[in-house]
């Protein structure tokens, strides 16, 4: 059983790896999100990793065996029930711009990234659970937590 003080955002390739028994880090990130479920771990979510969820597991060509919106929608009710919710601030867009500017290592769609970091780190969340800690790495204040 996993036990910690840690309090870290999920990102959403975790949450699509708890749910997809195709994916290699199954079985570590399903037990971390049953954890968060029975409180063993402080995590949360924030609303884009429940929508980037959906999109990821309805599309074939992300997932071996995709979901429909009908069971998506369904898991996304279950696990909004079971995990704390955390939303972004008000100026997430100037945050986000002065974070995009002032770290040059993003660019891109990676402004998605930012969006997720400063959405944790104003609500006092300074770990996240993720496989892509490249793109987080470089966030001031943000750990990057393995499931």
């Amino acid at each position: 059983m996993r036990t910690t003080s840690e309090r870290g955002i999920i990102d959403t390739n975790v949450l699509v790896a708890a749910f997809d028994a195709a994916s290699p880090e199954h079985l570590a990130c399903r037990r971390l999100v049953e954890d968060a479920e029975a409180g063993r771990v402080q995590a949360c979510l924030a609303p884009m990793v429940l929508f980037e969820f959906m999109a990821v597991v309805t599309n074939t060509k992300r997932v071996r065996t995709a979901r429909s919106p009908v069971e998506a929608a369904a898991l996304i009710e279950k696990i909004s029930h079971a995990i704390p919710m955390i939303h972004p601030p008000h100026d997430i867009h100037f945050r986000v711009s002065k974070l995009y500017r002032d770290v040059p290592h993003f660019s891109g769609k990676q402004v998605f990234d930012l969006v997720l970091a400063i959405t944790a780190l104003t609500n006092g969340v300074t770990g996240i659970y993720t496989y892509n800690d490249k793109d987080f790495l470089a966030v001031p204040g943000l750990e990057v937590l393995t499931p």
